[in-house]
């Protein structure tokens, strides 16, 4: 079963690396302007996967295709790309990066108001466009690492209460801890239980937001409230929801340390 499920969840990380090669929607309503802007991104590895005329179907694209970037003109019929732009960053909860390609330069203050990555004079050159992209990858880079804690916390733990067997979402769990060849593990409001799973075979499955504190020891990296250094050089840590505190070995310490970054 636990191979199943690491399948499973090893199939999705692979399919969520696929999905995040980087798209974009190009919007002018010159026809060789978006013809050339597409040509320079291409030659970029970014892959433009839909094309509008005026800020009316650049909101209306936004909606259909989800994509990294959107590169908007500012001078358009219907609907400008400053008053699409601020529609986008409204009817999205994480709209993707927006750059401005526009010939006229007095918009460029107005257009940072709308949250936009980059301001592009026409004609835009490759060097612009790849400076504009890496900005807008460092926004794409948090929403991986959100959609990354999403496909963790979505993993579920089979455990055993007695007669009954329970899926038990991971960022439900507190930690693991194994005593002699048994490993336990503490839900948030239930006492500790037995599982049937070596401290090896969790540690890969949630290895996202699980840290190994001791060779004994895997916590929940969300859990973490407090890293106790004593004066000997030992270090424990004091987790939410138990009383339990948890020793820190030097080996584990540095990437403990990492979960107060």
């Amino acid at each position: 079963m636990l191979i199943k499920l690491l399948c499973v969840y090893l199939n999705s990380l692979r399919q969520l690396v696929i999905d995040m090669s980087i798209t974009a929607i190009v919007v002018d309503d010159e026809p060789l302007a978006r013809k050339r802007l597409t040509r320079l991104l291409g030659e970029l590895d970014v892959n433009v996967i839909a094309q509008g005329c005026n800020g009316q179907e650049a909101v209306e694209l936004t909606s259909q295709h989800n994509v990294d970037l959107i590169f908007l003109d500012i001078n358009m019929p219907i609907q400008n790309g400053l008053s699409a732009a601020s529609d986008i960053v409204e009817q999205h909860e994480q709209p993707p990066a927006i750059v401005f390609c526009t010939a006229y330069d007095e918009y460029a203050l107005e257009a940072f108001s709308t949250d936009a990555t980059a301001y592009l004079l026409k004609p835009v050159s490759q060097a612009d466009l790849s400076e504009a992209i890496c900005k807008a990858q460092r926004v794409t880079r948090v929403q991986i690492e959100q959609l990354l804690n999403q496909q963790n916390s979505s993993v579920k733990i089979a455990i055993k209460r007695g007669s009954v067997t329970e899926n038990i979402a991971a960022d439900q769990l507190v930690y693991f801890h194994a005593v002699e060849k048994n490993v336990y593990a503490k839900q948030v409001d239930h006492p500790e239980m037995l599982v049937d799973y070596t401290l090896k075979e969790v540690e890969a499955l949630l290895k996202d937001s699980f840290v190994r504190t001791h060779r004994s020891c895997l916590v929940n990296k969300s859990c973490i409230e407090k890293l106790i250094r004593e004066d000997t050089g030992s270090a424990r840590v004091q987790l939410a929801h138990t009383e339990k505190e948890f020793d820190v070995s030097r080996r584990h310490l540095s990437e403990v340390k990492k979960c107060f970054q």
